[in-house]
């Protein structure tokens, strides 16, 4: 949920959404067009929201590795915006808690603190962070950049990998969300849902996002032995709500 690059993503989501119109024939000769199954565009933000004060409450289930046994439990994570800052032509979002943090989850695993950057649709997680303060420096922040690659682009374009890595998130089409089981005071009709999947030499992971609202799902699986995440959104709160 990100939202590293977020899972060499680190896995942290303009979103590119296809509107469709259909122009009936006035001729009783001409047949009607059949139902369009195209995804509309969202008349509300399009974006990876990272302000300030926006947090979202997931709830799922882990399973982790105890000695010679696999246990699981249900869990309920948040993931919020603790900071948000303009610095020349970036944004940054210092971020509390992410799904990823799930992977290699153990009990009483804590939040991880993540930092997020982005500028002109580009959406970059920095994972070494010496000085913070060095993070509202124009400067410092393009030479931070400058050996990343993005976790995620926007707008997405479904076929493409959001990262110009052998380990990449690999955008599907999209599909119509179904957001009547998420907690939030934003309405977004005819929204979009896309699916990113990324496969590693850890694991497997797929996570859904939406435009405008974020990672509405996120899963993991390990490869060779116990480790799973697997978490859906229940509430969304923009910053100010």
């Amino acid at each position: 949920m990100v939202l590293a690059t977020i899972k060499k993503l680190r896995p942290s989501l303009a979103i590119l959404v296809i509107s469709a119109s259909v122009l009936h024939g006035c001729s009783s000769n001409k047949t009607p067009p059949g139902p369009s199954t195209t995804v509309q565009r969202s008349t509300l933000r399009e974006d990876f929201p990272l302000d300030a004060g926006t947090y979202w409450i997931y709830k799922g289930t882990v399973q982790w590795q105890d000695g010679k046994d696999s246990r699981d439990s249900p869990i309920t994570w948040k993931m919020a915006v603790a900071r948000s800052e303009r610095v020349g032509k970036y944004e940054v979002s210092f971020v509390q808690g992410h799904p990823e943090d799930l992977e290699w989850y153990v009990p009483g695993k804590a939040r991880a603190n993540h930092v997020f950057v982005s500028v002109k649709g580009k959406y970059y997680e920095i994972t070494t962070v010496e000085n913070l303060s060095a993070l509202l420096s124009e400067t410092e922040i393009a030479n931070k950049l400058s050996t990343l690659h993005p976790f995620m682009v926007l707008p997405l374009n479904p076929g493409e990998c959001t990262q110009n890595r052998t380990d990449c998130w690999e955008v599907h089409e999209p599909r119509p969300a179904k957001l009547e089981n998420i907690n939030t005071p934003v309405v977004r009709d005819n929204a979009a849902e896309y699916e990113l999947s990324l496969h590693s030499s850890s694991g497997q992971t797929s996570m859904r996002f939406v435009p405008g609202i974020g990672i509405t799902s996120y899963s993991y699986k390990r490869y060779g032995g116990p480790g799973t995440a697997d978490l859906h959104l229940v509430e969304f709160h923009p910053g100010g709500n």
